[in-house]
């Protein structure tokens, strides 16, 4: 029997389980004022049953076996609490038991468990999470996301401790690049829509949709070994306890891009040129994150190519056929600029839930379901950008200054869209099982125009010209299928029995990213009398191309996990051990392709202030001297550059979690996992990338719980810890790093940043990580901590881009490096301020710090080129994306009687390594800068809410710099000049958005 036919023939069985006929107790609990209180754990004594408040303080305690109880609620923060005995629960019949209240000065730990656990929507919910979670985590609830005015799941988590975003999108977990990160949608694998990157962009997840979301940066068994740095989990929002419908909505400013009449654009519709791709009406579709068919390569082109019938030079049938494919070409190749608007957003959600059975059945069943549509639009521009490539030329003793080869001002202008819709049903069959489908669809469009004047150092006669005119289009779609169940085993009138927890999820999702025909021009002019001359100079400044580019990728991912614990010993000192175990089954399947196709002009010179016009039909027609056309447009797809890949990955895991004494609780296991992973380049002749093996990754946790004893229960008004919630953490785990299809793929493909050819690498081989953590933490009161970390990590055979130094060319590919380490602390900090005064009872204050340092040893080949320019150079650096440091800082004001919640937010990262270069000339980094933000949340009763943001207050430039590294007497000449790579500013954001709840 495989995996596959094991997890179906155990998801029948978990849908055939019956279970008993039990009672329901349910109630209210309030103050000494009679007030409701929210967010209480209530719970039966001596038993897993329990369930929190509401924000009207009601409670529902369902599935109960009949008999007589102890109902029990504990504030664990004011340290109040009550019970009351002699509770008698019926089958088929609802015991109500109001709850009140009375303070006392100490209390017991209370001796209940929650059974059905709500989402941690708030900070306080999150916080608790985490004391109680077995790894290293961080918590980001759905309230701190909307104080934060974190509109997507990229905002979020940049908040976190020791997470800094790349691009806008990408997550770096202490200071590792996005390939030892992970994220899971619900605890599933979801596919990322990069096809040159490891990680899921986290830009694509509105906030409205997200319940909370997990980092957990230790591993235990039971979750993916693939990372490193850190796992992201994105829960989805399930259903709310009555009808509830909002509707929000939101417009920017933007100092930079709103209103602006240089803002650069394009349009390929009808009008903007002939072709094939240009007829037709209808819409803008790009409004809507959809490209339009106007932006499509010509189909007959495109036929031609792939089946291997593109005409090439000749005269004849084969010249007039190449004229005509040309002409069938879009002629838009240029930007044009406009008046730009703000950016908007619209957010529509409503969920509810149903009681499908009257309260007088005592296994009642609820339906319950959340529904959202989201819509965003935002615009970003900058003018006098800058893009210049250094080169150090000649050994560096000789030399006082590094040689600007390539400068270029640039000015670009993004349009960025996403549409989402979210849509989650929950069937509650009784309150120990539920089951639930979760649909997702994600898209979102991105419309890219530029425009760059430079020069070059070897053809100082000319200034260069370049534009680009791109769309891409990237789209998730997720279906999941859940369930989780308990059950009973062993039950009796003296014991309650095990509780037998079974969870699994069933998800297909497929992730594609499409670029239809993105269109760069390059071409110098030279200046007579203010009068410019413009030329197409292929062999200095390179062709004028159009490329489209698509990758398609489907996964399916297959979970079950089983949980039961066990008691032994004697009543005086009872220990538990819980036993937890699983199988999944992740299946990967990619394809992607590429088409390229180049211009040629034949007489070179043309009217450069007319581009369009110079690359029109008439030009696109032979002439008398050589009968060929003058102007036409040229095949240059490489078949390699087109590839399928799978991937398998086959996973069990069993592990168990003990308390070995009152204090010191043990988490560990193992997980083995079976790689599969095949790619083929459509080109017969490459070599094909097959990596097969099956990796054992163990983990072990200890958890020592702090206290004092007869500890007083923190109160609200009060500056005393609860040093019950102290605790230490250790722990050491193994986990992996596996190459992407990208580069296994053995195909060569030009690098913008890079300005090389990059290859793949079908010989990688899978990193493996030592990983070591130590935390000590404390909560001293809701909402509160403080803790200390720190991280060791030992990677054998690391990934990282390599100079091929066998190459003719400037050639880069992946390779696996010998070894590389990691190590850090983190700190974090979250404090009230009423510990100065009563009167800052509504002000707090957060930060937390994380300090990192890596080191990887270069390659011989690559030292051996890099010191015979520069022989200082040290024979290690840090890895890529590496971050020194990163600090998050929150300042925060929240009333909630006035309904006012107001904040500023801070977060900057310490330089890291953006790009290695291999001739001697230093590398270059990505240079600091502060993000400061202000957020202001007004409730205005019960329904309305308004909101203003200002974001990037600061509005810095990012830049990156060719920056020496290292502390010798050579490099001190080169300190006063600051080279620059590339730099732009990204301009103040100041929102406003109003909210409605019906």
């Amino acid at each position: 029997m495989n995996l596959r036919h094991l997890l179906s023939l155990t998801l029948l069985l978990v849908w055939g389980t019956s279970f008993a006929q039990t009672g329901k107790i349910e109630g209210k609990v309030t103050g000494s004022a009679d007030e409701p209180l929210a967010w209480l754990e209530v719970g039966i004594e001596g038993t897993y049953y329990g369930a929190y408040t509401d924000d009207n303080g009601q409670y529902f305690i369902e599935g109960i076996e009949p008999g007589t109880y102890t109902v029990k609620v504990a504030d664990m923060v004011s340290g109040t609490t009550t019970s009351q005995e002699n509770v008698v629960v019926t089958a088929g019949q609802t015991t109500t038991v109001d709850l009140k209240l009375v303070e006392t000065v100490e209390t017991d730990q209370v001796d209940f468990a929650i059974e059905w656990e709500p989402d941690p929507v708030t900070e306080e919910a999150a916080l608790e999470e985490k004391m109680n979670n077995d790894n290293v985590v961080e918590e980001q609830s759905s309230e701190e996301m909307k104080s934060k005015g974190a509109s997507k799941a990229s905002d979020a988590v940049k908040s976190i401790s020791g997470v800094s975003i790349v691009n806008g999108k990408y997550a770096y977990i202490r200071g590792l690049s996005d390939r030892y990160s992970k994220t899971l949608l619900n605890g599933s694998e979801v596919p990322g829509m990069d096809p040159n990157r490891n990680a899921v962009a986290l830009d694509i997840f509105p906030s409205s949709y997200i319940s909370n979301i997990t980092v957990v940066k230790t591993y235990t068994p039971d979750l993916p070994a693939d990372y490193s740095g850190g796992l992201i989990d994105i829960h989805t929002q399930e259903y709310p306890d009555s009808l509830t419908i909002k509707l929000s909505l939101g417009a920017t400013y933007n100092s930079q891009s709103s209103f602006n009449n240089n803002f650069r654009t394009f349009n390929t519709n009808p009008g903007q040129g002939g072709g094939e791709s240009s007829v037709g009406n209808g819409m803008d579709w790009t409004v809507l994150g959809f490209n339009n068919s106007s932006q499509n390569l010509p189909t007959e082109a495109v036929n031609k190519v792939q089946d291997g019938t593109y005409p090439g030079f000749g005269f004849g049938s084969t010249q007039e056929e190449m004229v005509s494919l040309s002409k069938s070409f879009n002629k838009v190749m240029v930007p044009t600029t406009g008046l730009s608007g703000m950016d908007h957003k619209l957010n529509f959600t409503i969920g509810n839930k149903i009681a499908l059975t009257p309260d007088s059945v005592a296994e009642q069943k609820v339906y319950g379901y959340f529904f959202g549509v989201n819509y965003r639009r935002s615009f970003s521009h900058f003018e006098d950008g800058e893009r210049n490539i250094y080169t150090l030329n000649g050994n560096i003793d000789d030399k006082s200054e590094l040689n600007l080869a390539q400068y270029n001002n640039l000015s670009t202008s993004k349009d960025n869209v996403l549409l989402g819709a979210y849509w989650n049903n929950v069937l509650q069959l009784n309150t120990r099982n539920r089951i639930g489908l979760n649909l997702i669809h994600n898209q979102t469009g991105s419309t890219t125009a530029s425009y760059a004047e430079g020069q070059k150092d070897t053809e100082l006669d000319w200034q260069m010209r370049t534009t680009l005119i791109d769309y891409t289009q990237r789209s998730l779609s997720s279906a999941q299928l859940y369930g989780k169940h308990e059950h009973y085993i062993g039950q009796d009138s003296a014991n309650i029995g095990k509780k037998l927890e079974i969870d699994w999820i069933q998800s297909a999702t497929l992730a594609s990213q499409y670029q239809p025909d993105t269109r760069v021009w390059r071409d110098a002019f030279q200046e007579t009398d203010s009068t410019r001359y413009y030329e197409v100079r292929p062999s200095a400044f390179g062709t004028p191309t159009r490329f489209s580019r698509e990758m398609n990728e489907w996964n399916a991912d297959s979970k079950i996990n089983f949980s039961l614990p066990f008691t032994f010993g004697p009543d005086s000192a009872q220990k538990t051990l819980t036993m937890k175990a699983g199988l999944s089954n992740t299946m990967k399947s990619r394809e992607y392709s590429e088409l390229r196709f180049d211009y040629s002009i034949a007489s070179g010179s043309y009217n450069g202030n007319d581009i369009e016009g110079s690359i029109s039909d008439e030009n696109m027609n032979p002439t008398s001297s050589s009968e060929n056309p003058n102007v036409f447009i040229q095949n240059n797809t490489a078949p390699g550059n087109t590839y399928s890949a799978t991937q398998r990955v086959t996973a069990g895991y069993l592990m168990g979690s003990y308390n070995l004494t009152p204090r010191l609780d043990f988490v560990g296991g193992a997980r083995v996992e079976n790689t599969d992973i095949f790619v083929e380049s459509a080109d017969p002749t490459k070599d094909k990338g097959d990596l097969a093996q099956t990796d054992v990754m163990p983990s072990a946790n200890f958890i020592y719980s702090i206290w004092k004893d007869k500890a007083v229960r923190s109160k609200l008004d009060t500056n005393d810890f609860d040093y019950r919630n102290m605790k230490l953490r250790m722990s050491y785990n193994m986990t992996l790093a596996r190459p992407t299809f990208r580069e296994l793929a053995p195909f060569a493909a030009d690098d913008f940043f890079l300005k090389a050819t990059i290859v793949g690498n079908p010989n990688l081989e899978i990193t493996k990580i030592h990983n070591l953590d130590l935390r000590w933490e404390l909560y001293p009161r809701a909402g509160e901590i403080i803790s200390v970390s720190a991280f060791y990590k030992h990677f054998f055979n690391p990934i990282e881009v390599r100079y091929a130094a066998k190459a003719q060319n400037r050639e880069f590919t992946w390779e696996n490096s010998d070894e590389a380490q990691l190590y850090g602390v983190e700190f974090e900090y979250r404090k009230k301020l009423d510990f100065i005064t009563p009167a800052l009872k509504n002000f707090k204050i957060g930060t937390n710090i994380t300090l990192s340092q890596s080191l990887i040893e270069l390659s011989p080949e690559e030292l051996e080129k890099i010191q015979s320019i520069d022989p200082y150079r040290e024979d290690t650096r840090s890895m890529f994306g590496q971050s020194p440091y990163l600090i998050n800082a929150i300042a925060e004001y929240k009333n909630d009687s006035l309904g006012l919640n107001m904040n500023f937010t801070y977060n900057i990262f310490g330089e890291r390594l953006a790009i290695v270069n291999i001739d001697g000339t230093p590398n270059i980094y990505e240079q600091p800068y502060g993000d400061l933000n202000f957020n202001l949340m007004k409730k205005f009763g019960e329904r309305i809410s308004v909101s203003f943001r200002a974001k990037n207050i600061l509005n810095p430039t990012i830049k990156s710099v060719y920056k020496f590294q290292g502390d010798a007497a050579a490099y001190e000449k080169f300190e006063d000049t600051e080279y620059i790579f590339s730099s732009n500013k990204r301009g103040r954001r100041f929102s406003l958005s109003f909210g409605y709840t019906f």
